[in-house]
């Protein structure tokens, strides 16, 4: 059988695309990650803020209507202060999660763009091989009409009693 003169690259595109489709699924799987991370940054920042809210009126309800040294009254400033705080650093965590699943979906876009180009290209040079075949093919019967022809022309014919009739 003739041997497709594509058919190398035809191979090599192949391997392109299965690595492309590769890198697509592990970019897929760091998206989830990702979302998964900042769905649970995001959730830990409103428990800890309702648990903030509390843990403020909790102090305050402490030391109303108490009589408390200035010492005492700093040290409670410094914990709310502390608190939001930590508030605010998880609110930049946060953002920082979003931040990181924006980038890990341009990524994943980009994989997924990669891989339409390549999977274009398998698709293009499989379909001039699917052309090329049936072009081989029409020749090969086109060349067994021929012989068959050639088999069948009544150059040697019988007559009657077994005689032979060149034509």
């Amino acid at each position: 059988m003739i041997k497709y003169e594509l058919e190398d690259l035809l191979n090599i595109r192949k391997i392109r695309a299965e690595k492309a489709q590769k890198e697509l699924i592990k970019k897929k799987r760091l998206l989830e990650v990702a979302i998964n991370d900042a769905e649970k940054k995001q959730k830990e920042l409103e428990e800890f803020k309702r648990w903030r809210f509390e843990e403020e009126n909790r102090i305050y309800e402490e030391i109303k209507g108490k009589l408390v040294s200035l010492d005492y009254l700093d040290n409670v400033r410094l914990k709310i202060s502390l608190l939001r705080e930590e508030e605010i650093m998880k609110a930049e965590a946060v953002e920082n999660a979003k931040q990181a699943v924006r980038e890990a979906e341009r990524d994943c876009e980009e994989a997924r763009k990669k891989y339409k180009q390549i999977s274009k290209e398998v698709d293009k040079v499989e379909e001039h091989k699917s052309i090329w075949l049936e072009d081989i093919m029409k020749e090969s019967e086109e060349k067994v009409d021929l012989d068959i022809e050639d088999f069948n022309s009544p150059s040697i014919g019988w007559k009657e009693e077994n005689e032979w009739d060149l034509w």
